[in-house]
């Protein structure tokens, strides 16, 4: 299997899709896999042919190999996966994996092409954080510098003023990691901060969401939140949002189909929906009240009560005493009774 990624394999959402692939590959398929990962996303600005060139790399290291599969990661990817496949592999099926965002971009068009859909989607994860921040009055969206960041930056402008037209929205996109963080040190009042496509610095430094959170959280004095569970522990406050793992284990799931023999072209289409995962800390940090939550929200990090962590130990120490006051009790009265049968006896 060829697996073509948008970033480093190193990188913390890859490792967990890989992890996941893995483990969704072990339920539905039982043969051994080998699966070569290659990353195939452009450091910008891009460079000049830049898809070709890819192609004709990848084609020269793996060409003389046999893939059964080529998945790919998001959109590009899929382009360069559909090209692959038609030179070097037509025996090969397609799984193409797309966020919610890339809807447009209809694969059903590749031949030999199966599909995961993932709701990666902005338009949930604010509608789930106005829900728990009812009077919020701005949001301030985060983002990069790429052109995939503004395109992508763009659309969560649209979903956040189609939620509520009467936010004002503050784009703080297109800059470093300093000014980006310059810009969140001192927020009014009634503001929540949206992470969206954070993916290269001006100067073309990468950079992913758990990093990020862990920059901006020190200096942050407004709620933050970000569509996927990545950061969820670093400082989001979470809400309706995607989880990476769950994704990925569909994939291999997926994936292990095709392995099987299964038609790209008649296998269902797997959606991944979000899930509702805050975290309890962030809550209680923010006033955020659980009765804001839906009943299958999944709440992290809660601490336990004194009665939760020592409840033994106290329903222990209260028998005990307990004891000891009946005994206390009965030597009283056993003493009451003595000395009345000692009066009686001197009587």
């Amino acid at each position: 299997v060829l697996l073509l990624l948008p970033f480093e394999a190193s990188r913390p959402g890859s490792a967990v899709f890989l992890k996941g692939i893995e483990e969704g590959l072990r339920v539905s398929y039982s043969g051994s896999v080998d699966v070569a990962t290659e990353n195939v996303g452009p450091v910008p600005p891009e460079p000049e042919n830049y898809p070709a060139k890819i192609d004709d790399w990848i084609a020269f290291k793996y060409g003389r190999l046999k893939f059964d599969a080529i998945v790919a990661i998001t959109f590009p990817p899929s382009l360069l996966a559909r090209d692959l496949r038609d030179r070097f592999w037509p025996g090969a099926s397609l799984l193409l994996v797309l966020i919610d965002e890339e809807r447009w971009a209809n694969p059903g068009s590749i031949p030999r092409s199966s599909r995961v859909l993932v709701a990666l989607d902005n338009n949930e994860s604010v509608r789930s954080a106005l829900q728990m921040l009812p009077n919020t009055r701005r949001v301030v969206l985060l983002g990069g510098a790429s052109q995939r960041d503004r395109r992508t930056n763009a659309e969560i402008v649209k979903s956040i003023r189609a939620i509520n037209a009467g936010l004002e929205i503050i784009e703080a996109t297109g800059l470093s990691l300093e000014e980006a963080k310059g810009r969140i040190r001192s927020l009014p009042d009634r503001t929540i901060i949206v992470i969206g496509s954070f993916l290269f610095e001006p100067n073309g430094q990468r950079l992913d969401v758990p990093q990020l959170v862990d920059e901006f959280y020190p200096v942050a004095n407004a709620p933050m939140f970000a569509d996927s569970d990545m950061a969820m522990g670093k400082g989001v406050v979470g809400g309706n949002i995607l989880s990476v793992q769950g994704a990925a284990v569909v994939t291999g799931e997926q994936l292990g189909q095709l392995l099987k023999g299964a038609d790209p072209d008649t296998l269902p289409i797997r959606e991944v929906k979000n899930s509702y995962i805050v975290d309890w800390r962030q809550l209680k940090r923010w006033g955020i009240s659980e009765r804001t939550l839906p009943p299958d929200a999944t709440i992290l990090y809660r601490q336990p009560t004194a009665w939760e962590q020592y409840g033994r130990y106290i329903v222990g120490l209260l028998s005990v005493l307990i004891v000891l006051l009946f005994l206390v009790a009965f030597l009283l009265l056993e003493r009451q009774r003595r000395k009345k049968e000692e009066d009686l006896n001197s009587a």
